[in-house]
């Protein structure tokens, strides 16, 4: 009877925060972290973070990585989903029996941008407080000598961007023989950036009996015919919708504007909201110093992170903007993930971005956690291609679509339609089928 009752719950919290589960053999949602099972001194770390309850992603997905389980997840940014994977990832190696040192890592966590990685070993680091487990935290435009060293004292756990990683292996500063925990953290991101060699590379030099997880906002086809490649059986867990969606505590603003009006508009936005933090993002480098120095100008003074800056430069830039009461900083899109700064009142695509993925992640640095947050975004025509997809977005989280975008619909339909008719008006072959990552029967919980 207390085992019907546990599954009923289950379901119920399952409906209740919108989460679909595939697979078989499915172990039951934990709704507290006592029910989990994990080690105490875990436990006792995280309370100390105020980690009360278990997010919705890691109450599912905890106990399905405890069971030693492939998982895919797919849940909102500043969802949890990093604590996802740690967890589980720290109480192995707390479980397991430990050889003498020295001894390679167990665990391997990759992450697109130095920005996320770097915000992973900051989550880390609060779960190990006062536990006997290290990390290693890798990635380019730092010191190698000092990552070495890190190296060096043999960490159970490496969290590193793919080419530093390579970098270590290939010169002999990194044993992989004993990974059999591997995380692709925003592996849509690492495709997008190029990454996917490199990461069957990494994948290459990890055993084959290994668990593997793949966490992130989205999910393209692209990852997912390299989920069915390299995951074994996965648990697919979704929080939310597996197609593109937003955080509805997002009040999303779409403006209609010309290229040579979006300076105006953008200062008037930043003077309307006195005393907020504001995330501005930009497509280039060169656009993110340009929008700086025309705002410098004006008397706005800024943060600017991108791809070109120092490290220090760009740590610097970051805890100015973190400490800050109010600011305004202007990033590309390393900033769109791995930044988890909860304070952000406002984000401002001043450029649009090229696809609807970035766009997604962009405004997800703000509404963090609880809180509530606007986005706006000035759109220009150069992004009509990408109408429709936004579309679906903002309707995905209820948003209100100016009729503007509704009417810009069926004037790029028109300009599709005409462009992939054939000779005899009948078009260029019969519609694709879509692709369905779902291969598994739905678990009963």
């Amino acid at each position: 009877m207390q085992e019907t009752q546990r599954e009923e719950e289950a379901l119920e919290y399952l409906k209740a925060h919108n989460i679909t589960v595939y697979g078989s053999d499915v172990p039951l949602p934990s709704l507290s972290f006592d029910e989990m099972g994990i080690r105490e001194e875990i436990k006792k770390t995280i309370g100390m973070y105020e980690w009360v309850t278990p997010t919705p992603i890691q109450a599912v997905t905890i106990p399905i990585a405890l069971k030693g389980l492939d998982i895919v997840g797919i849940a909102k940014t500043g969802s949890g989903k990093t604590g996802s994977f740690l967890i589980p990832a720290i109480n192995k190696i707390m479980n397991s029996n430990k050889i003498p040192k020295p001894y390679g890592p167990t665990v391997c966590v990759l992450s697109p941008t130095r920005e996320l990685a770097q915000q992973t070993a900051v989550v880390c680091e609060q779960i190990t407080k006062n536990i006997d487990v290290h990390h290693a935290c890798l990635f380019g435009g730092a010191s190698r000598d000092i990552q070495i060293s890190q190296l060096s004292e043999s960490p159970d756990i490496i969290i590193s961007t793919p080419g530093r990683l390579i970098d270590m292996i290939e010169s002999g500063n990194c044993s992989f023989e004993r990974i059999n925990y591997l995380v692709l953290d925003e592996a849509d991101r690492m495709l997008d950036l190029g990454f996917e060699p490199q990461i069957r590379t990494i994948i290459g030099k990890i055993q084959v009996e290994r668990q593997t997880l793949m966490f992130s906002a989205t999910w393209p086809k692209e990852i997912q015919s390299l989920a069915s490649e390299f995951l074994k059986d996965p648990i697919d867990v979704i929080v939310g919708s597996k197609h593109l969606s937003t955080n509805a505590a997002i009040k999303q603003i779409i403006e209609n504007i010309e290229p040579h009006e979006k300076l105006t508009k953008c200062i008037q936005i930043i003077n309307n909201n006195p005393g907020k933090k504001i995330l501005l993002f930009t497509n280039t480098k060169r656009g993110a110093d340009d929008l700086c120095s025309r705002l410098h100008t004006t008397g706005i003074e800024t943060f600017v992170i991108h791809g070109d800056k120092n490290q220090m430069q760009r740590d610097s830039s970051l805890l100015d903007f973190k400490e800050s009461d109010c600011g305004i900083l202007i990033a590309t899109d390393v900033a769109a993930r791995g930044i988890d700064i909860t304070d952000i009142s406002i984000v401002i695509n001043y450029d649009f971005p090229f696809n609807i993925e970035d766009y997604v992640h962009r405004i997800g640095r703000t509404a963090r956690g609880n809180r509530e947050g606007v986005a706006i975004s000035l759109f220009t025509n150069d992004s009509n291609s990408l109408v429709d997809q936004l579309i679906k977005v903002l309707r995905s989280s209820s948003q209100e679509i100016p009729e503007w975008l509704l009417n810009s619909i069926s004037k790029t339909q028109s300009l599709r339609d005409r462009y992939s008719m054939g000779k005899n008006g009948s078009g260029y072959g019969g519609p694709r089928d879509e692709y369905n990552p779902f291969k598994y029967v739905p678990s009963t919980i």
